[in-house]
């Protein structure tokens, strides 16, 4: 490529934020669907449990082991694990949101720069 024919720093500046910006929304993006697929996971088993007659022996997986638990304290567990998964999800999305703003910012300053190149 020869020297006149190069693209001028400026564009590929801006093509590498573009870049970086698109990968960035891609992982909230994965971190979002994870956290809402925890959430499902934990609604489901609550309502499995509270099916469950009152006096059932509940157990709750420790690493490779199970403790005895309460139900009670299987279903706070679950709910403030829905709190926080639902707080994250919506920080995430919220990110997401103003990455994409940034995003049609850089894809329209890539445009002008392309047309001021012209």
């Amino acid at each position: 490529m020869s020297a006149a024919n190069a693209p001028p720093k400026a564009v590929l500046e801006l093509s590498q934020k573009l870049n970086s910006n698109a990968q960035a929304i891609r992982q909230l993006e994965a971190q979002k669907k994870a956290l809402e697929t925890d959430i499902r996971r934990a609604v489901i088993t609550a309502h499995h449990l509270n099916e469950v007659k009152e006096g059932t022996v509940t157990y709750k997986s420790v690493g490779k082991a199970y403790m005895c638990v309460g139900r009670e304290e299987i279903l706070e567990r679950l709910e403030a694990g829905v709190k926080e998964a639902d707080g994250e999800a919506k920080a995430c999305k919220a990110s997401m949101d103003r990455l994409v703003k940034v995003q049609e910012g850089l894809v329209k300053e890539l445009q002008e720069v392309g047309k001021g190149k012209r």
